[in-house]
């Protein structure tokens, strides 16, 4: 079983929004430690390195820290967003990858613009 906490980025099979082109993607887990250890569901919100290059960005695409060259926390190399109206169920099983976690600040805000974009309706990706 992979080392899964809250923060941490994982690599797995997701479909886009249509069911299809089901390739790779960041997922960020959103679901407490707590909640992780007493076996409840597990939830991610989707990332994008090529969803980062919208302009004008979304108010719901968060960015996450990245650096091309030198080691960083979230051990991403490009430009990747957390798109926060994109939330999926994650089997651990799935799980191909793991990278590394997202700053507590950062997190906050993701969180936040996430439960804004759901009593808001938000679907949009």
């Amino acid at each position: 079983m992979v080392d899964i906490c809250f923060s941490r980025l994982v690599w797995m099979g997701v479909p886009d929004r249509n069911g299809k082109n089901d390739y790779d993607r960041p997922v960020l887990i959103v679901t407490s430690n707590a909640d992780i250890a007493a076996g409840r569901d597990v939830y991610g919100i989707v990332c994008s390195s090529s969803f980062a290059n919208r302009d004008p960005r979304p108010h719901y695409f968060i960015a996450l820290p990245f650096q091309p060259q030198d080691a960083v926390r979230t051990k991403l190399k490009r430009s990747t967003v957390a798109i926060c109206t994109w939330v999926i169920r994650i089997n651990p099983s799935d799980i191909k990858s793991v990278g590394g976690t997202v700053p507590l600040e950062v997190m906050e805000l993701i969180i936040d613009k996430a439960r804004e974009c759901r009593e808001l309706g938000i679907t949009d990706t």
